[in-house]
């Protein structure tokens, strides 16, 4: 056990959890209060020791003290004002900023990101990561049954359009999962930590892959070649013939993308 650790993520929390702050529902707050998931998060990042890393949502804190022991920078971002107090109480390393994160995402040059987001942000923030190719590698927190389509095959039930965006620009690998009790206040449903590693990246010939891949899987159960006739026509992209008699939810990522011109 990392003793070390524990010791310090146990008086991050002890310090910071006096400040008695009361989650905003609205924005789907739920802090993460035990240091065994904490670690979750911390461990995948030792590997990235000595680089910056941008935080979006910045919550308690919690995770972001822990992580500027081992970072360059931590540029944290955080959409609730009420939290300004934490500026008194981070390392020297940490530049909390109060912005949309979803935004800053677009602009940054961060080669590492971690979030543990609201689940409501969760495609829009996974999107704009695989815009982004400074990102390299990312370690996020999100909710279970998401995170468990991201690691689909082709052909698993939950295998979809996320699956396909994330999966040709990533290696997706879940590290472990946080139950509903050590969050708070205790979500419904049980979270997943996943790792991300950039193995393609994105440029503007890739435009119109949200699209495709929102129209094909509309009719995932159908026959491959007859939708993507359909889809062809509807955006104006030149049909992929080769790919058999399957159906939409059994073709690779790479097959997918084959259908557009790149």
């Amino acid at each position: 056990m990392d003793n070390s650790f524990y010791e310090n993520c146990r008086e991050v929390i002890r310090k910071l959890r006096k400040m008695r702050v009361r989650p905003v529902k609205g924005i789907s707050q739920h802090f993460i209060v035990n240091c065994g998931s904490i670690k979750l998060f911390y461990d995948p990042l030792t590997k990235f020791k000595g680089q910056d890393f941008l935080e979006i949502g910045t919550g308690m804190g919690y995770i972001t003290s822990l992580i500027s022991q081992i970072a360059k920078r931590v540029v944290t971002v955080e959409v609730d004002r009420r939290l300004s107090f934490l500026k008194r109480y981070m390392p020297a390393n940490v530049e909390l900023l109060f912005a949309n994160g979803l935004d800053f995402m677009a602009s940054t040059r961060t080669p590492v990101l971690v979030s543990n987001p609201p689940y409501s942000i969760t495609s829009e923030l996974l999107v704009r990561m695989v815009k982004n190719n400074s990102i390299k590698y990312a370690v996020l927190g999100l909710q279970k049954e998401v995170a468990e389509r991201l690691v689909s095959n082709p052909g698993e039930s939950n295998y979809g359009r996320i699956a396909v965006l994330v999966q040709y620009f990533f290696c997706v690998r879940i590290l472990g999962n946080i139950p509903p009790k050590d969050y708070y206040p205790r979500p419904k449903v049980e979270s997943s930590v996943l790792l991300f590693r950039r193995i393609r990246d994105w440029s503007q010939k890739y435009n119109e892959l949200e699209k495709l891949t929102s129209c094909l899987f509309s009719q995932k159960n159908k026959r491959a070649y007859k939708v993507i006739a359909t889809c062809s026509k509807k955006l104006g992209l030149n049909i992929k013939e080769s790919l058999g008699n399957r159906r939409v939810r059994e073709l690779t990522p790479e097959e997918i993308v084959s259908i557009i011109e790149v």
